[in-house]
């Protein structure tokens, strides 16, 4: 008897995390922003490869990557406490970003419409 889509569908997706978590190894470095409005504070990350496969190390495969089941998921992540880590190494570069905005005052449509049209 054949499986309904739907059951065979969440095998199959259930097959890929699976094979991802176990054969998962870093193969390019990361480049990671964080937006922390009205502040200034470290917020763009490299981290290289080998900083990556330590933390990997550290934590195992299972662990460091993380999966959310349901209709509107990301696929695969890494878990926060090991971003943390990889974001602290000390080879990992970080810089500081000024995430302040500046008040602006934008003209109305109407405004840009009169000033386009020269009805002003």
């Amino acid at each position: 008897m054949l499986a309904d889509s739907k059951s065979c569908g969440q095998l199959t997706m259930s097959y890929v995390r699976k094979e991802i978590k176990e054969g998962y190894s870093p193969k390019s470095d990361i480049l990671l922003v964080n937006i922390h409005w009205n502040t200034k504070r470290d917020s763009a990350f490299f981290i290289p490869v080998d900083v990556q496969e330590k933390v990997l190390e550290y934590y195992g495969r299972k662990n460091y990557l993380s999966s959310s089941t349901g209709s509107n998921n990301r696929g695969i992540g890494i878990q926060g406490s090991a971003v943390a880590l990889l974001r602290n190494q000390k080879d990992t570069l970080s810089i500081p970003i000024d995430w302040c905005l500046d008040e602006t005052n934008y003209p109305t449509p109407w405004d840009e419409w009169t000033n386009y049209w020269g009805l002003n």
